[in-house]
C-alpha cells in the first residue's frame, strides 16, 4: 500500500487538494496543518506564535512525528492516506511524495479570503499576508533543519512538482492522481490502446509527470570555446590522426553509418504552400519570387519540366513565360507531380550531375565508400525511414546502388528501420491530463531522441552520424570526407587511451602518479572535472574514475556560428558535481536569467549534427545506450489537433539529452562542412549547385 505525502509552500493548496483526492479516490485524510492548528487554539496562540513556541520545545513535533513513523509498520491502516503534513514525505518513506508550489502574492490571497484559517496572523492587506506567510515558512524550514538536518523546500526530495498558481485545487488533485495512479484516468480502451503500442504504463506516469512539473533548466558553467571545450586539431596532428583511422579500418572492426531520414519535406515548401493559398497568381514573397525565378536551376528541374508537359502540355520553361506560376508548384508539390510535399528529403533531388539529379539518400551512400569502407570490402549504412515511405527508399536503393558500388569497389549493404510506436508519447490538455481526439487516446511522435532506440539496436563499432540534408556535390567532398576522418581518427585515439586506462585500474595495481595522470587525462581532454576530486578517498577515486570513463564516446564536429540554426556547444554541471560537455538547445537554457542568456549569445560555435560514436565499451561489448539518457531534458510544446489545442512532449534530443551521459569531445570544423538544406531555395546556395553561372 502506497500513501501520497503532500507538503509545499503556505497557501499553496495543500489542504483544498488531499481532501478532494480523498475525495475522489476514497482515501483517508490526515492533517498536521489541522492538528497545528488545533494546539494553537486551545494555547490561546496563532499558527507564527506556535512555530517560535516549538523553536523552544520538542513537544509539539514529537507528538506527530511519532505517529508519522508508524504509518508504514501499522497493519491497522486498511487503505491509502493523503498525509497533508510539512514532514510526512520525509518519515513515510513509502509514500508518493508531492510538493505544491505557489507564487506569494497568489498565497497570499488565498489565505487572506480562506475563512477557516481562524489561527493565521491577523495581516492588514496583502503585502502584509505574503511577509507573514514567508516569515512563517523561513521559521519553520529553520526548526527542521535544526532538528532534523533537512531543507523540505529542497524540490528533489519530491516524486512530483506542481506549481498551483494558476490551477483550482480540483486540477490539481486531477494532475496528482493520474502521475500517482495512471489507471485512475484511463479506461480499459485506452489501456488497450497503450498496449497495442508497445507502451508501458510506467512510460504513460512519467510523461504525465512531466508534462505537470515541465523540465528544469541546465546549470551552465560556460560556453564552449576554442580552447575551452573545444579542440583545435593542428596540421601536424592531423596527418597521425588519418593514420590511425586508415589503421582502424584495416582491423576488423565494423563501422557504419546512421542517417536520421524520417519524416515528409513539407517544411521544406512552407512559402510555396502559403503562397498556393493566397488569391493572387503573381507571387509577393521573396522565398517564393526566387523559386519563381530559379525554377530552371534545382537539380530537379528537368523532372519538374518533364511532369509539366505531361499533366499540362507545356514545358516549364512555357509556363514561366506565361505566368502560369501557381502551376509549376502545383506540380512540384502535388500528387500527380512531383509530389515532393509528400516526399521525405532523403529523395528529393539534390544535385545535377551529367548522368543525371542525384538524390539526399544516394549522396550519404557515396560518402559512407569514401570514409567508412570496412575490412571487408563493405560499407554499412542505416536510414531511419518513416514506414510509408520505406518502399521508396528501397526502390531508390536498388536502382543506384550498382553503379555506386562499381564507381568505388566498393560494396554497400543498407538497412531501414522506422521509429517504434513505444517511443511515441501521449499528448496531454490544458491541464495536463491525457488529450483525446475522438474518444481516443492522441499519441505523437517522440522526436529525433526517440531515434536512440533503433541506434541501440545496432550491431557497430562506430557510428557516424549525419542529418539526411547536409550533402554536397562530389565535387566538395574532400573537405566533408578528411574531417570525418579526422573526428574518426580522433575517437580511436581516446578510445584506446580510455582502454588502457580502464584495464590498469582493473588490475588494482596503479601508483598515485598514475591516477595523477588519469585525472588530467579527464580534466584536459575529456573536459569533465570535479571540484571535490582532490579530496576523495583513493577507493572512492577509482570508482569515479571507472564510471567516467566507461561511457559511450562521442566526437562531434563544431562549426564557428555564422547565423545557422543548430544548438550549442556548453560546459554543464551535472547531478554529480562535476561538468562535462552538452549540445544544448535554447529551449534548455534560462534566457531570463541575464549571464546564461549571455552564454547562450556569446557562443561562438553551434552543432551542424556531425558526430562520431563509440558505442562499445573497451572488452568490446555494446554499451545499453538508453542507461545514458537525462530524461529530465526534453521539450513541452503546443500542437493542434482537430481545432483543439494540446500539448505535446518531445523526448530528450538525440544528440542533447538522450547522449547526456556519454563523453563528449567537440572538435572545430570548417563551415564548408555544414551544408543542410531547410528551405528548397537553399538548394540554389552554390554549394548544392553545378557552377553553372546563369543560376548564380
Amino acid at each position: 500500500m502506497r500513501h501520497i505525502a503532500i507538503t509545499g509552500d503556505l497557501g499553496s493548496g495543500k489542504s483544498s487538494v488531499a481532501k478532494i483526492i480523498c475525495q475522489k479516490a476514497g482515501y483517508d485524510y490526515f492533517s498536521t496543518g489541522s492538528l497545528q492548528r488545533k494546539l494553537a487554539a486551545e494555547k490561546g496562540m496563532d499558527t507564527l506564535e506556535l512555530n517560535y513556541l516549538s523553536e523552544k520545545t520538542n513537544e509539539i513535533d514529537n507528538y506527530i512525528d511519532a505517529f508519522l513513523k508508524n504509518i508504514d509498520s501499522d497493519k491497522s491502516i486498511t487503505k491509502p492516506m493523503v498525509l497533508d503534513s510539512r514532514l510526512a514525505w520525509h518519515f513515510v518513506k513509502s509514500a508518493f511524495k508531492v510538493y505544491l508550489k505557489v507564487q506569494p502574492e497568489i498565497a497570499a490571497r488565498r489565505v487572506l479570503a480562506d475563512k477557516a484559517r481562524s489561527n493565521e496572523p491577523l495581516a492588514a492587506d496583502i503585502e502584509d499576508s505574503k511577509n507573514s506567510l514567508l516569515e512563517r515558512q523561513e521559521v519553520e524550514a529553520r526548526r527542521f533543519k535544526k532538528l532534523y538536518r533537512i531543507d523540505y523546500r529542497k524540490l528533489d526530495h519530491y516524486d512530483l512538482v506542481i506549481d498551483t498558481s494558476h490551477f483550482s485545487p480540483e486540477e490539481v488533485a486531477d494532475q496528482i492522481l493520474a502521475v500517482f495512479d495512471p489507471l485512475s484516468v484511463l479506461s480499459r480502451e485506452d489501456l488497450e490502446q497503450i498496449q497495442a503500442k508497445g507502451i508501458k504504463t510506467e512510460q504513460i506516469q512519467e510523461q504525465l509527470k512531466r508534462f505537470v512539473q515541465g523540465f528544469q533548466y541546465l546549470k551552465l558553467a560556460a560556453s564552449a570555446s576554442a580552447g575551452n571545450g573545444i579542440l583545435i586539431i593542428d596540421h601536424e596532428h592531423e596527418n597521425s590522426l588519418l593514420e590511425t583511422w586508415e589503421r582502424y579500418l584495416k582491423a576488423r572492426h565494423k563501422v557504419l553509418k546512421f542517417v536520421p531520414a524520417s519524416g515528409a519535406a513539407s517544411r521544406m515548401f512552407k512559402d510555396l504552400y502559403s503562397y498556393l493559398e493566397s488569391e493572387t497568381e503573381e507571387p509577393s514573397g521573396k522565398a517564393e519570387k526566387i523559386f519563381i525565378s530559379h525554377c530552371g536551376c534545382f537539380a530537379f528541374s528537368d523532372e519538374l519540366s518533364e511532369s509539366c508537359i505531361k499533366n499540362l502540355g507545356a514545358s516549364l520553361e512555357s509556363l514561366q513565360e506565361q505566368g502560369r506560376f501557381k502551376d509549376i508548384v502545383r506540380q512540384l508539390l502535388m500528387p500527380g507531380g512531383l509530389n515532393y510535399g509528400a516526399l521525405p528529403k532523403g529523395l528529393l533531388s539534390f544535385h545535377k550531375y551529367p548522368e543525371g539529379p542525384r538524390k539526399a539518400m544516394t549522396e550519404h551512400l557515396v560518402e559512407a565508400a569514401l570514409y567508412a569502407p570496412n575490412y571487408n570490402g563493405k560499407a554499412y549504412v542505416h536510414f531511419t525511414v518513416s514506414p510509408e515511405h520505406r518502399e521508396l527508399f528501397e526502390k531508390e536503393c536498388r536502382l543506384v546502388k550498382p553503379d555506386i558500388e562499381q564507381e568505388y569497389g566498393v560494396q554497400i549493404e543498407v538497412s531501414f528501420s522506422i521509429q517504434k510506436p513505444s517511443t511515441d508519447t501521449i499528448a496531454a490538455d490544458k491541464n495536463n491530463l491525457p488529450f483525446r481526439d475522438q474518444g481516443k487516446l492522441l499519441f505523437r511522435p517522440g522526436g529525433h531522441g526517440a531515434l536512440l532506440e533503433n541506434l541501440n539496436d545496432l550491431d557497430a563499432d562506430i557510428v557516424f552520424i549525419k542529418n539526411i540534408d547536409n550533402v554536397v556535390p562530389d565535387r566538395l567532398k574532400d573537405s566533408t570526407v578528411h574531417y570525418k576522418k579526422l573526428l574518426a581518427g580522433l575517437l580511436v585515439s581516446l578510445q584506446e587511451k580510455i582502454a588502457d586506462y580502464l584495464k590498469l585500474l582493473d588490475t588494482g595495481k596503479y601508483t598515485r602518479a598514475q591516477l595523477v595522470e588519469i585525472i588530467q587525462f579527464l580534466q584536459q581532454q575529456l573536459y569533465t572535472r570535479h571540484k571535490d576530486i582532490k579530496t576523495m578517498e583513493d577507493a572512492e577515486l577509482v570508482l569515479y574514475l571507472k564510471k567516467k570513463l566507461n561511457r559511450p564516446i562521442r566526437v562531434c564536429g563544431m562549426v564557428r556560428n555564422e547565423g545557422e540554426p543548430g544548438g550549442g556547444p556548453f560546459l554543464v554541471y551535472e547531478e554529480d558535481g562535476s561538468t562535462s560537455l552538452q549540445i544544448l538547445e535554447s529551449s534548455q537554457i534560462d534566457m531570463n536569467d541575464p549571464e546564461k542568456a549571455a552564454m547562450y549569445h556569446e557562443g561562438t560555435h553551434f552543432n551542424p549534427v556531425d558526430l562520431v560514436c563509440g558505442i562499445k565499451d573497451y572488452k568490446g561489448k555494446k554499451f545499453d545506450l538508453r542507461r545514458y539518457v537525462d530524461k529530465n531534458t526534453g521539450f513541452i510544446s503546443i500542437k493542434s489537433k482537430s481545432g483543439q489545442e494540446h500539448k505535446a512532449l518531445e523526448l530528450p534530443g538525440l544528440w542533447n539529452g538522450a547522449m547526456s551521459d556519454w563523453i563528449t569531445v567537440f572538435v572545430e570544423v570548417p563551415i564548408s562542412t555544414f551544408n543542410p538544406v531547410k528551405t528548397v531555395n537553399d538548394l540554389l546556395r552554390e554549394q548544392h549547385q553545378d557552377e553553372d553561372p546563369s543560376c548564380s
